[in-house]
């Protein structure tokens, strides 16, 4: 049994006990322990091990041992998102002199780039590794005016994600993967959204950048790919957005600063933590940028590259909050309208359509917060007829995707290619 704790005066500790019947248990080592407070890296010195361990998963992918573990920082901490985060580690198992296991990092991250707290690891029918954690309310008044707080958020699969080996490309992303000199690869732990979550697309419609302003839901998926980029464009998705922006959340995707924020200063007019959740995020030379956004009323959930996880909740007060659309700028820094195709689920299916619901002034306080009935098109998906879903890097033919998606409805329009 693993336990995640901390020693006062020391710092977080991993124990693990062992017992011949599961009811007397007995310490056998620390498998992992660190000192309070001191950075997980030099040059990143913003990650620290803190002074106490939460929830902690054992996990091995690819005869690899990892470990996800929660990290909480100096009580005092004010802000939540430095007072805690989703730490993981990847590396391997030594015997000390007495025969019994230590843990030793190689390369580590952040699983969560947001408010994702208290992982939860478990099988899927599929052999696959799969993952849900805590979304907290971003409120502290939240919990007393809706009866409740916090939910859990969508489920993702955990792999391990490899690629050639190359020298660092900066610091920014020299910590997050592990070098195999002898196999001429580096890995590191990928994320992206499970596969079931595809049976929650309940319409299927392909878009331009300008025709998101047509969007007008709560609820929705957002899929994105572009190519041949320089490294120095931004891409912005703006969600939950009223007509003069008088509320509106931005996610954007600046590739000059290696980075994706999340912009709340305008998320909400009256309820909700304004502060900017930011990840840092390095997009590899030639390597195309793949987006998926999840927006679910109050939760935003963003996905980039099989790596790049980031959970946020806003909350809009405003009905007419319900737009989106999208800026995609080149390296000039002049906007680009023509060249990028997403492709846009609107009105995700109910995850629990049996489930009757209590309002309790919720639609008042919030101004609303369930989608309303929308005209459904049925999403073709090749679960179930053998056909596989693409991994992450392998990179999907969206010209294909877009003309199978078009054909569904019945279009039959040219395809514009994916960005120059």
């Amino acid at each position: 049994m693993l336990i995640s704790s901390g020693k006062r005066g020391s710092g977080p500790e991993l124990v693990l006990y062992e017992s011949p019947d599961l009811l007397s248990w007995t310490p056998l080592c620390v498998l992992f322990k660190a000192a309070a407070d001191t950075p997980i890296t030099p040059h990143r010195r913003s990650m620290r091990h803190g002074r106490n361990f939460e929830c902690a998963s054992f996990l091995t992918l690819a005869g690899k041992p990892y470990i996800l573990v929660g990290v909480e920082a100096h009580p005092n901490h004010t802000d939540r998102h430095s007072a805690r985060y989703t730490l993981w580690m990847s590396g391997r198992l030594r015997l000390d002199s007495r025969g019994r296991p230590v843990f030793v990092p190689e390369s580590h991250g952040t699983l969560d780039h947001g408010i994702l707290y208290a992982p939860h690891i478990f099988g899927g029918a599929r052999g696959e590794l799969l993952l849900s954690g805590w979304a907290d309310e971003d409120d502290d008044g939240l919990g007393k005016t809706q009866g409740w707080a916090g939910c859990v958020t969508l489920p993702r699969e955990l792999f391990v994600l490899e690629r050639p080996l190359r020298e660092a490309d900066d610091n920014a992303d020299d910590h997050v993967w592990a070098r195999d000199k002898a196999t001429g690869t580096m890995t590191t732990l990928g994320v992206r959204p499970a596969h079931h979550l595809r049976g929650l697309r309940s319409g299927s419609m392909i878009y331009p950048l300008a025709a998101l302003w047509q969007m007008r839901s709560k609820s929705y998926e957002i899929e994105a790919r572009l190519a041949n980029l320089s490294g120095r464009e931004t891409l912005i998705f703006n969600v939950r957005q009223a007509p003069g922006d008088e509320e509106v959340t931005r996610i954007v995707f600046a590739l000059a600063t290696q980075s994706v924020l999340v912009d709340r200063s305008l998320s909400s007019l009256r309820v909700g933590n304004r502060s900017a959740e930011r990840g840092d995020f390095v997009l590899g030379a030639g390597e195309d940028l793949h987006i998926r956004v999840f927006v679910d009323n109050s939760t935003v959930e963003v996905f980039a590259n099989g790596r790049f996880a980031m959970v946020s909740r806003v909350y809009p007060v405003l009905e007419s909050a319900v737009g989106a659309s999208c800026v995609f700028t080149g390296a000039d820094g002049k906007e680009v309208d023509t060249g990028v195709w997403v492709q846009c689920w609107e009105g995700l299916r109910e995850a629990w359509p049996e489930r009757g619901r209590r309002e309790d002034g919720i639609e008042e306080a919030l101004g609303g917060m369930e989608i309303g009935d929308e005209e459904v098109v049925e999403y073709v998906d090749g679960e179930g007829d053998g056909e596989e879903e693409p991994s992450e890097g392998e990179g999907v033919d969206m010209d294909m995707e877009i003309e199978r998606e078009m054909k569904v409805q019945g279009r039959d329009v040219g395809v514009m290619a994916v960005a120059a």
